[in-house]
C-alpha cells in the first residue's frame, strides 16, 4: 500500500505544487504535503511527529465529519520544531521505508519474543538466535529480507538455496 501511495507522490506531487489553489484545496493540499514529510522522513515514530500527525489529519476531515467537535489546527511552531530535527529515516540509505521503519521497531525493542534462528547450509549462523526477522535480515546484510523470513520461517524452505529460518524456542 505504502508503494502505490509513494509512486503517487512521485508521479502527481509535482503537478500539484505547480497548480495554484484558490479555494481552500491549496491549504489541505499544503498540509497533506506535510504529513507525507511527517511520514516519509519518519518523524511519526515518536510521540511528538505522531501527535502532530493526527492533529493534522482530525484538521483536514473535519469538514467531512459530523463530529461537533472543533478540530485545532497544528501549530506552525510546533511543525517547524519537529521538521528542524534531524529526520528518524535516512532516505539516503536506499533502504525501503518498510525497512527504515522496521529498523526503528527494532531498536525501540518492537515485536520482542521472535526469535530466529538462521542456518547457513545447515550451519547454525553466528548471533542465532535473533530476536526478531529485522535483526536476523540484518545479519544476512540486507534488511528487506524480513518480509522473505517471515514466509519461509519454519517451513524446510530455502532462501537463496542455502538458507533456512526457524523458530526459537
Amino acid at each position: 500500500m505504502l508503494l502505490i501511495l509513494f509512486k503517487f507522490i512521485i508521479i502527481f506531487y509535482p503537478f500539484f505544487k505547480s497548480l495554484r489553489f484558490i479555494t481552500r484545496k491549496g491549504v489541505d493540499f499544503q498540509l497533506w504535503e506535510l504529513a507525507v514529510k511527517l511520514k516519509t522522513l519518519g518523524y511519526t515514530t515518536n510521540s511528538e511527529g505522531k501527535n502532530c500527525f493526527i492533529e493534522k489529519t482530525k484538521y483536514i476531515n473535519k469538514r467531512y465529519t459530523t463530529n461537533a467537535q472543533v478540530a485545532e489546527a497544528p501549530s506552525l511552531n510546533k511543525i517547524n520544531e519537529i521538521l528542524n530535527k534531524p529526520p528518524v529515516f535516512d532516505l539516503s540509505s536506499g533502504l525501503s521505508y518498510k525497512a527504515l521503519s522496521d529498523l526503528v521497531k527494532v531498536s525501540k525493542k518492537g515485536n520482542s519474543g521472535f526469535g530466529v534462528n538462521v542456518y547457513d547450509n545447515g550451519r547454525l549462523l553466528e548471533g542465532s538466535p535473533f530476536s526478531s526477522y529485522t535483526q536476523a535480515a540484518l545479519a544476512l546484510g540486507n534488511v528487506n529480507v524480513s518480509s522473505v523470513i517471515s514466509k519461509k520461517i519454519d517451513t524446510d524452505k530455502l532462501y537463496k538455496g542455502r538458507y533456512k529460518f526457524e523458530s526459537s524456542v
